[in-house]
């Protein structure tokens, strides 16, 4: 398997699953989303010492059409990656998608960084399972996507 067909599969796998929870499909959700620290007061006379406990809650819930637009996107870039690698008919050649593909690596190299608070290598929110995934799977995938959507834009 090439590595602009195996990047090609992970886009459309990455769009599937979005599709799916778009559609209203749970599975796996609560590892896709961060969480945050909550802190709730305990009523008088409970366990807690100092009568707050903390709990983990998903920053924000994505809205199902916002999802939709983002399983549209990874189908576009797999089928980008497609077009100019030759997986669909001869391979396209044209500076615009040359172009296109080596700023969605960059994207991709920007998700992998983060924005310093929910997700990335530099997170600051820490000791979700989403967190856990984000450090070991999720930004890591970033970073090789980013390097096959830089390959497969220069690869000529």
């Amino acid at each position: 398997m090439s590595i602009a067909s195996l990047l090609a599969s992970i886009f459309l796998v990455l769009a599937l699953v979005h599709l799916y929870w778009a559609t209203g499909g749970l599975r796996g959700i609560e590892a896709a989303l961060p969480q945050v620290r909550v802190i709730n007061t305990v009523p008088q006379g409970a366990c807690e010492a100092d009568g707050e406990r903390t709990t983990m809650a998903n920053a924000f819930t994505p809205r199902p059409q916002i999802t939709l637009m983002v399983a549209f996107g990874l189908g576009l870039i797999a089928l980008l990656v497609a077009v100019r690698a030759g997986l669909v008919g001869p391979p396209v050649k044209h500076w615009a998608i040359e172009w296109s593909l080596g700023a969605l690596g960059v994207v991709m190299l920007a998700r992998a960084v983060g924005e310093f608070r929910l997700v990335g290598f530099f997170k600051t929110v820490k000791g979700s399972r989403f967190a856990r995934l984000d450090s070991w799977c999720y930004s890591p995938l970033c970073v090789v996507l980013a390097a096959g959507l830089g390959w497969v834009a220069a690869s000529g």
